[in-house]
């Protein structure tokens, strides 16, 4: 027997197979919302899952979601929590930038507010002042933001960090939530744990489901004697698994 679990784009696809026959089972985004599969047989499922893309920004187009892959045993019974990512707020006005993507993660519940991670794929970056969003990554570890004043990514399951004078707010992880921006008030994604929203509630592009970073403001920095214009924005960081 093989059991198939794949997510697609938008779509999360659980496809059983058993011999010739095949039954299939669509999970769609549903909004700020979890949803649950028993597992029908004891098997192996190979499970595909593709994160959130960040925001647009004014044309300039977000990161993509990652794409993971997992083969994993499950017994009869077990009772899989599912969220289908959240894509990042795109954003068309030039005052503010775009938010990041959510995460896409398959779960096992453990029964009250215990659940052991199956696969979780990061979303993309927001784009942001001058500059694209960063695709999501297939590693522990998320890697910096573009822009001016790049923000870090998380690391081990953490959420990602924001910069000080960056617009962008950090991605959520699977235990902690990403760094809010103090500011312009750019709200960080929350972690798995913690409620997996998207960062959200000023003009900024908002975070998708699945713990995506807020998008800020853009900062206009003058500079009087050399006439040099800076504008700092960067894009809401992308939610998964190191943010």
């Amino acid at each position: 027997m093989k059991n198939t679990l794949a997510y697609l784009f938008s779509l999360l696809l659980l496809l059983s197979l058993t011999g010739n026959a095949q039954n299939t089972q669509t999970f769609t985004n549903q909004g700020f919302v979890f949803q649950y599969y028993t597992i029908p047989t004891s098997g192996y499922y190979l499970i595909n899952a593709k994160g959130g893309q960040g925001g647009s920004c004014n044309g300039l187009p977000g990161g993509k979601g990652s794409n993971m892959s997992s083969y994993t045993f499950f017994n009869a019974g077990t009772q899989l929590r599912i969220s289908v990512a959240g894509a990042g707020e795109a954003v068309s006005n030039i005052d503010y930038v775009a938010g990041g993507g959510g995460s896409s993660s398959v779960v096992i519940a453990n029964g009250g507010n215990s659940y052991t991670p199956v696969l979780i794929a990061g979303g993309g970056g927001g784009a942001g002042s001058g500059y694209g969003g960063v695709d999501g990554q297939i590693s522990t570890n998320g890697t910096s933001s573009s822009g001016q004043t790049p923000n870090s990514g998380g690391t081990s399951g953490g959420g990602g960090t924001t910069h000080y004078n960056s617009d962008g707010a950090g991605g959520a992880g699977y235990y902690t939530d990403g760094g809010t921006n103090g500011n312009v008030l750019a709200y960080g994604g929350q972690a798995y744990l913690s409620g997996n929203y998207g960062g959200g509630g000023h003009p900024g592009g908002d975070g998708g489901w699945g713990g995506g970073g807020e998008g800020g403001d853009y900062i206009d920095q003058s500079n009087t004697k050399s006439g040099i214009r800076k504008y700092y924005g960067g894009g809401g960081g992308g939610g998964g698994y190191s943010g």
